[in-house]
């Protein structure tokens, strides 16, 4: 039967990945109407995860620039299998961190953290803290090092927190009043106001990687208000809070580590009444967790720890100054030696 007759996305797949890589361009070229193809998929009742892992391979091949061994093919198939629904004795629970010292870093910006992470953070890091204590102006100070670091690293950044200007405002701030153009070319801000799930994710990062992309960074913004997108029950699936959180998580952890690393991942997350992350169990699968605290006598300082790295030396990095205006932290004692 012809490939685009085919009813099953599954099978689409499996006869997609039984065809050598040099004619797998040719072979997705035979899909005269991508949009009408995923329509039929849709309308057999496929499953959706199935759906965007074919489409994601599919439109990669159909490419005119297309070469099958360029590093972005290979990211892309990690993502789209990564929201994979897993087995209730799925292996996702099982997977070693084997390959921890060896995964790409990513600069922070703050060089203390840097030195002792071994150049920075990496894989699946968490940064957590109370309400205002400063985990955006982390992340954005991170995602712009990150993207303008000699490793260039792609970032993909999912903001929930802020409204668009906010944000917008934040990176050009930390870029001292002028962003950069390579900035513009590395960095993708994306402001979800709808249900919003790992596949939207997907579909988002696949349209700002290009090819020749070797490393992506994707930065949440925070977990748990996607999380809460992810639940509200304002599309067509309604799902619980900690369906939603299982499937952001298991989303990160297996796109980490099916890809050594080079597709990371920057969580933001509240703490919760413990001191501890809040839900998602992401202190158990992050391969590093940065906790800030607020100072108690001075609302403009925050203590940060590395609460945990799988593969480097962890505890406290000292006192730190809260710079708003230049989106960044700067160190006030010189605790880490």
């Amino acid at each position: 039967m012809p490939f685009h007759e085919n009813g099953k996305a599954r099978g689409y797949l499996e006869m997609l990945n039984d065809i050598p890589l040099a004619d797998r361009p040719e072979f997705a070229s035979t899909i005269p109407d991508m949009k009408a193809f995923e329509d039929s998929l849709l309308e057999a009742g496929c499953p959706l995860n199935e759906i965007d892992q074919l489409i994601t391979e599919l439109e990669f091949y159909r490419s005119p620039n297309s070469k099958v061994d360029d590093p972005a093919v290979e990211l892309m198939r990690v993502l789209s299998e990564s929201i994979r629904i897993p087995d209730e004795n799925s292996a996702i629970d099982l997977l070693e961190s084997t390959l921890e010292s060896r995964k790409p870093r990513f600069k922070t910006g703050l060089a203390s953290l840097d030195q002792m992470t071994g150049g920075g953070c990496y894989g699946l890091t968490t940064v957590a803290g109370d309400a205002k204590a400063g985990k955006t102006l982390f992340a954005f100070s991170t995602a712009v090092e990150a993207a303008l670091s000699p490793e260039a690293w792609k970032v993909v950044y999912f903001n929930a927190e802020l409204d668009r200007n906010e944000a917008i405002m934040a990176v050009i701030r930390k870029c001292e009043g002028k962003i950069p153009p390579e900035l513009g070319e590395r960095m993708t801000l994306i402001t979800p106001d709808y249900t919003f799930q790992p596949r939207d994710a997907i579909s988002r990062i696949r349209e700002a990687i290009e090819l020749g992309d070797e490393k992506v960074l994707v930065v949440l913004d925070s977990i748990n208000a996607l999380i809460d997108l992810s639940s509200d029950g304002s599309g067509d699936e309604v799902i619980d809070y900690w369906s939603a959180a299982a499937l952001w998580r298991n989303f990160a952890v297996r796109a980490t580590k099916n890809s050594g690393g080079r597709i990371a991942f920057l969580a933001v997350s509240e703490t919760n009444r413990a001191g501890g992350i809040k839900g998602a169990a992401l202190e158990y699968k992050s391969d590093l967790c940065v906790k800030i605290c607020k100072d108690d006598q001075n609302p403009t300082l925050v203590d940060i720890d590395v609460m945990l790295s799988r593969s480097t030396p962890s505890g406290p990095l000292g006192t730190f100054y809260r710079d708003w205006l230049n989106c960044k932290f700067k160190q006030c004692d010189n605790t880490f030696k």
